[in-house]
């Protein structure tokens, strides 16, 4: 008798972890398939044959998103277009919480110009997820660069980033915090990409409770390489 109960719960017990099992890999296949289908290849991107990879790192607390990081930086609009898919995907409760990190490969056949970031690590402390392939055409465009990077942002009228997924009711302008500081009207043609340490998006309460009202639509946290080395050498001092 004994023995048939210990058989018995060793079964449920056996049932119960495969369906945890099936479930959390079901969760992630989905999160794969939407980001695989949603992720469109930015225009910009594509014409000026930019190609390679981004590492994007964030957490999960409750099913909540958190704390979005642009690890290893491709471009900004390959970049938001990944973070903002991230941000906006809906059935992340299930999955379990904690660190997890994601890459992102932009590629066009056909072209020829440098892979950004192909031999890049994935950051340690997170959970790695499975890598995403973006695949498109690379467009017939003469003289277009061919090192696949941007030496500077061209002057963009009216540029506008949304954060998708945000608590406003009418999708706006999000905060720009640039080195510490609040920044209104700020355009990401400002910076050049080589300048830029790290790119921090906030969303939701988050940005709300740290930045206030005006973060209703989200929070876009930029620093520079400068200003985070002066920051450093001040730590170490």
């Amino acid at each position: 008798m004994k023995k048939l109960v210990a058989s018995s719960l060793f079964a449920m017990l056996m049932i119960c972890s495969f369906q945890n099992w099936a479930q959390s890999a079901t969760n992630w296949d989905a999160f794969y398939r939407y980001l695989s289908t949603k992720i469109s290849y930015p225009a910009e991107a594509r014409a000026e044959l930019l190609q390679g990879d981004n590492i994007i790192t964030f957490n999960l607390d409750k099913g909540m998103v958190k704390n979005v990081n642009i690890q290893s930086q491709l471009s900004t609009k390959t970049d938001l277009e990944v973070a903002n898919l991230i941000l906006a995907y809906p059935a992340f409760k299930p999955a379990q919480n904690g660190s997890y990190a994601i890459r992102t490969s932009f590629r066009l056949q056909g072209a020829n110009s440098t892979i950004i970031n192909q031999d890049a690590q994935m950051p340690t402390g997170f959970k790695a997820l499975s890598t995403i392939n973006i695949n498109a055409m690379a467009p017939a465009i003469a003289n277009a660069p061919k090192n696949g990077k941007n030496s500077e942002f061209k002057s963009e009228n009216g540029t506008r980033i949304v954060l998708r997924g945000s608590n406003s009711q009418t999708a706006g302008q999000p905060l720009y915090v640039v080195d510490d500081k609040t920044v209104e009207n700020f355009e990401m043609a400002a910076l050049a990409p080589e300048s830029i340490d790290s790119v921090q998006i906030l969303k939701s309460l988050s940005a709300v409770a740290l930045y206030g009202k005006a973060a209703e639509n989200g929070v876009i946290v930029i620093t520079t390489k400068k200003y985070a080395s002066e920051k450093s050498k001040k730590t170490a001092n």
